[in-house]
């Protein structure tokens, strides 16, 4: 493969389904330390490193969405894990906030379940990688 960002990207995407976060991660972080790397690719290293880390540390996360969110302030899909990462960490109102612009940004049936979610403090089953398109 060459190392281009698509294929860095698909190459980080099949670690993290065999749950080699380690090498996924790597790959991700590949795409945005390239200053040439184009915008598709690197919005999703900066969505799939935070949804990766939403589980294990929300900070962290929350940190790649705020990054990502810097790049490309319409991404609703960096909403929702900045969302689910101010959630996770009992941040409702700012949780609510990102779950708003998730939803204004990208209009479907799991960015308004995410808000209704948080809306009525209901748990978020962070298996449900709909959150994350």
């Amino acid at each position: 493969l060459l190392p281009n960002d698509t294929n860095l990207f698909n190459l980080g995407y099949t670690y993290q389904q065999l749950g080699d976060l380690e090498n996924a991660k790597k790959n991700y972080l590949k795409i945005l330390d390239n200053e040439k790397s184009r915008s598709v690719p690197k919005s999703y290293a900066f969505q799939s490193l935070g949804f990766m880390y939403l589980k294990s540390d929300p900070k962290i996360a929350k940190k790649y969405a705020i990054k990502g969110l810097k790049e490309f302030p319409n991404d609703g899909s960096l909403y929702s894990v900045l969302a689910i990462s101010e959630y996770e960490l009992r941040n409702r109102d700012n949780a609510l906030s990102a779950a708003k612009k998730a939803r204004s940004f990208l209009p479907n049936e799991s960015t308004n379940f995410l808000y209704f979610l948080i809306l009525n403090n209901q748990p978020i089953d962070l298996s449900r990688q709909e959150f994350v398109h």
